[in-house]
C-alpha cells in the first residue's frame, strides 16, 4: 500500500549505479529503509531532499514482511539552511542521528522522540555556540524515552562533596554515605555534575546557553557513552559526537 509520512533523513548509502538506500525516521512508522531508484542521478526528482538531517514528507510503497520500501516521493518540508553553514551546527545534527539510527529498532513508532529529534534541530539551527550540550541534553532525554532515565537529584542531605558517584544501575547520584564508585559507574567532579545537572533539567532549546569546558565535553561524553552501552548492550559509534569535543 502507499505510505505517507513525515521523516528525518538518518543515513544513505550508494544502491547500484544510480541508486541509494535511504535509512529515515518517521513519525509514522519509526525507523525504515528506502530505496530511492536515481537518486545519484543528475536528473534525480528528489533532489536535496535525502540529503542527511533533512526534514521532508515522503511517499513510499509499503508491504508488510518487507524491510526495504520503494520511495516514490520525498519533498523537503522544513529547510534549515544554518545547519550546513557551520561546521559545528552539521557535526551535532549528524550525532543527533547517528544517535537515533542506533538506538532504535526498525519499525517502532516513538512519535515523543520524532518530535525531540525536531526540537533539537530546530535548537541546533539557531545555535551559535555549545553544538555539544544540544547533543548530550538530547541523549539524557533519549535515554528517558528507551525507559533507562537518569537523575541528577542528589541523595541524601549532603550537597557539597569531593566527587559525585553515579550508578549505572541505579540511574542516579549515589548517596553521601556511600563513596565508593560502583563497578558499573562514573565519578563526577562538582563542576562536572553542575552541568550534567543542568543539561538534565535545562530545556532543550536552553542547551546551547550552556558552557562546557573541553575537559568537561569529553568526560560527559565517556559517561553518556557507557552508560548506553550499559542499558543497550551495544555500543553507541559516536563516531560524529567525537569531533564536538575539540
Amino acid at each position: 500500500m502507499i505510505a505517507n509520512s513525515e521523516a528525518i533523513i538518518l543515513q544513505s548509502r550508494k544502491f547500484g549505479d544510480t541508486s541509494k538506500i535511504i535509512g529515515a525516521f518517521t513519525k509514522e512508522f519509526g525507523k525504515i529503509s528506502l530505496l530511492a531508484k536515481g537518486a545519484r542521478s543528475p536528473k534525480s526528482k528528489f533532489g536535496a531532499a535525502l540529503d542527511q538531517i533533512s526534514q521532508c514528507s515522503v511517499t513510499f510503497y509499503r508491504k508488510q514482511n518487507r524491510d526495504l520500501y520503494i520511495l516514490s516521493k520525498a519533498e523537503i518540508t522544513v529547510p534549515r539552511r544554518r545547519l550546513t553553514e557551520s561546521y559545528e551546527r552539521l557535526t551535532a545534527a549528524l550525532a543527533l542521528a547517528e544517535a537515533v539510527d542506533t538506538s532504535q529498532d526498525t519499525g517502532e513508532q516513538n512519535v515523543a522522540l520524532f518530535d525531540l529529534l525536531i526540537e533539537a534541530l530546530n535548537t541546533l539551527n539557531i545555535a551559535e555556540d555549545n553544538e555539544y550540550s544540544v547533543v548530550a541534553a538530547f541523549q539524557i532525554r533519549l535515554a528517558r524515552l528507551m525507559g533507562f532515565a537518569m537523575t541528577t537529584r542528589i541523595r541524601g542531605m549532603c550537597k557539597i562533596r569531593p566527587a559525585y558517584h553515579f550508578s549505572f544501575a541505579d540511574g542516579a547520584i549515589l548517596s553521601a554515605n556511600d563513596y565508593r564508585v560502583p563497578s558499573n559507574g562514573w565519578a563526577f567532579s562538582p563542576a562536572e555534575y553542575e552541568v550534567l545537572d543542568a543539561l538534565s533539567n535545562c530545556q532543550i532549546a536552553e542547551a546551547a546557553a550552556i558552557g562546557q569546558t573541553i575537559a568537561q565535553k569529553a568526560k560527559i561524553h565517556d559517561f553518556l557513552a557507557h552508560y548506553f552501552r550499559f542499558h543497550l548492550e551495544k555500543t553507541m559509534r559516536y563516531r560524529t559526537h567525537e569531533l564536538l569535543l575539540e
